[in-house]
């Protein structure tokens, strides 16, 4: 959750940089925001003058903000970011890959020698930093290799299972944050983190080197690319696009030098999202020999969370000043944090872009207030909008179609944090046939809090009606009503039982009364018949301010608060709000039932 702001809130463009209901992969963005703010410059300093920030709307629910790339990120970062997935739309984005999965057999140092290495798996979560290794094979003096060794922001600890058994392992963080520089995801991250102080320079056989040093981990990158055409393993690329791929990184510090190599690019490793990783890599540490992987398995933007233990909470690596540690009240367990800092000097702050975005948009007009003086929420939250494309300075790129759009699915940074258990449930669910997920079909409801901010709103005679316009989702809640009846648990219903008061200027919306048939979002996150939601509406001028608790103590190991999504009022609607034809979506009939998304 954000703090509402009553005045326009001017970004710093170091960090990452509406609402528009859509039931195709349409990207959109609200002509307001452009309309309050300049056309975006490099400043002096090689940094973006300000941080730009814009909603996607994919497939009923899949709102994601989105940092536009800052104008001082050159030509040559942004054509590399383009072509391994990173990039969409030219300037739109340049981070839509916010972590990565991926699997290897192959052979590793252990200290001892080289351990072989049989389906281990990587986890890497670059905007916080984190990144877990499970390992698994034989070390080089025949024992099992059965380690997890984990880092995330300013702790490093190991664990005997996934998200479990955890001990402190501090002295290990400098040697883990490197690893995650060696993939050209991670790569890629710093020299566009760096914006104008990247360097480009060529090799002696004519490949380009990026060189580049982000300001909020001071770890010196520098990435080879090499071109090609008419790739063979690519994927549904213009054969006759340029693509160019990084094949080499080298990584300093802490005084050590981190290389990696990168081969074999393919492009079936994660279906129908035009996403490309390398099948070969090979790591080095100060020349020796580190890893040598194949890959086999990969994902982008997977679920992926790194809760920090009690028994690393309390440690910190003695470099880390307390001017350095964010405030105590975002430090929590619940990573990824509002704001995240990190370890090392010079530390630079990550925004989500779902706050800045927020942040970002200045209301218009005077609240207007009922007849007992509470804000009237009333009115059609869909106004004001324009089509991203008319920003000045963007184009359309051929690879902003509706199957690329979908590997931007998972960008966001905020995630419900499942109990451990449940992790690789929730990723099975979310790389599934679509069938699984419950709205796929006919007549079935996205359901609260999935169906996100309503459409309209009326409140009069002491009611609330809230109409999301997505399979005819209309609920009539009475405000301030008395205490809830106790039967309201014993439903199981699409939209809960609710109740609704005012807590000063913000309306609470309390339900309960779920059934399990429904998703909290579309990336699997599922839930059971114990759930709870809180909703809070809060409008300031022309602006509503919208964002949800959920609890379900059965998977959630915590409360998760969503993002705060907001919507400018449409004072001149078009159209009568309808509910949708039915449509009934036949498995038989797609060209891949494993479409993500």
């Amino acid at each position: 959750m954000i703090e509402v702001r009553l005045k326009a809130t001017r970004l710093d463009a170091r960090p990452m940089r509406i609402l528009i209901a859509s039931c195709i992969a349409i990207l959109v963005a609200g002509s307001a925001l452009f309309a309050q703010q300049p056309q975006q410059v490099c400043a002096p300093n090689g940094y973006g003058a300000q941080g730009y920030y814009a909603m996607f709307a994919q497939n009923d629910d899949g709102f994601t903000a989105y940092e536009i790339a800052s104008p001082c990120i050159g030509k040559d970062v942004r054509e590399v970011a383009e072509s391994i997935g990173m990039g969409r739309g030219k300037v739109m984005t340049v981070k839509s890959v916010i972590g990565v999965q991926f699997r290897v057999d192959g052979t590793m140092a252990d200290g001892t020698g080289m351990a072989r290495l049989a389906n281990t798996e990587f986890q890497m979560a670059y905007y916080l930093p984190a990144a877990r290794a499970i390992l698994k094979g034989t070390k080089a003096n025949g024992q099992p290799l059965n380690e997890i060794r984990v880092f995330a922001n300013q702790y490093a600890w190991n664990e005997t299972q996934e998200g479990r058994g955890a001990t402190a392992a501090m002295n290990e963080l400098n040697d883990r944050l490197p690893l995650l520089k060696l993939t050209p995801f991670g790569a890629m991250w710093s020299v566009i983190d760096a914006e104008g102080h990247t360097v480009v320079s060529k090799t002696a056989d004519g490949k380009t080197v990026l060189t580049g040093t982000s300001p909020h981990d001071g770890i010196e990158v520098a990435v080879t690319v090499e071109d090609n055409r008419n790739h063979p393993k690519l994927g549904p690329y213009d054969p006759t696009e340029l693509i160019r791929l990084p094949v080499a990184v080298t990584a300093k510090a802490n005084g050590h030098t981190w290389g990696a190599t990168f081969a074999d690019y393919r492009g079936d490793l994660e279906p129908n999202v035009w996403m490309i990783f390398p099948t070969t890599i090979k790591w080095t540490l100060d020349g020796k020999p580190l890893a040598d992987l194949k890959v086999t398995f990969f994902r982008s933007n997977p679920y992926i969370v790194f809760p920090i233990p009690d028994v690393v909470q309390g440690q910190r690596v003695a470099q880390v000043s307390a001017a350095q540690l964010p405030p105590a009240s975002q430090r929590t367990k619940n990573l990824p944090l509002r704001t995240v800092q990190c370890s090392y000097s010079p530390c630079g702050t990550r925004v989500s872009p779902q706050d800045a975005y927020a942040t970002q948009l200045m209301p218009m007009g005077e609240t207007p207030r009922d007849a007992q003086g509470h804000p009237d929420l009333s009115g059609t939250w869909t106004g004001n909008l324009g089509n991203v494309f008319q920003v000045p300075g963007l184009r359309r790129s051929g690879a902003f179609e509706a199957d690329q759009s979908s590997m931007q699915r998972g960008a966001q940074w905020n995630k419900p944090m499942y109990k451990p258990e449940f992790w690789e449930k929730v990723r099975s669910l979310d790389y599934g046939k679509v069938d699984v997920d419950p709205y796929y079909g006919c007549y079935k409801p996205l359901g609260v809090p999935r169906q996100n901010v309503p459409a309209r709103i009326v409140q009069k005679d002491g009611q609330i009606w809230l109409f999301n316009g997505v399979e005819n989702a209309l609920r009539i809640l009475p405000l301030d009503a008395a205490k809830r009846d106790e039967n309201d648990l014993q439903f199981s219903t699409f939209n809960g039982m609710g109740l609704a008061h005012w807590d000063a200027d913000t309306l609470v919306v309390e339900s309960v009364g779920f059934g399990d048939r429904t998703w909290i979002g579309w990336e699997g996150y599922f839930h059971t018949d114990k759930m709870e939601v809180t909703e809070r509406f809060t409008r300031v001028g022309d602006l509503l301010y919208y964002h949800f608790t959920v609890t379900d103590p059965d998977v959630l190991a915590e409360p998760w608060t969503s993002y705060t999504y907001v919507r400018r009022l449409n004072p001149r609607p078009a159209r009568q709000d309808e509910a949708p034809d039915c449509d009934e979506r036949d498995m038989n009939l797609l060209a891949d039932p494993f479409l993500r998304g």
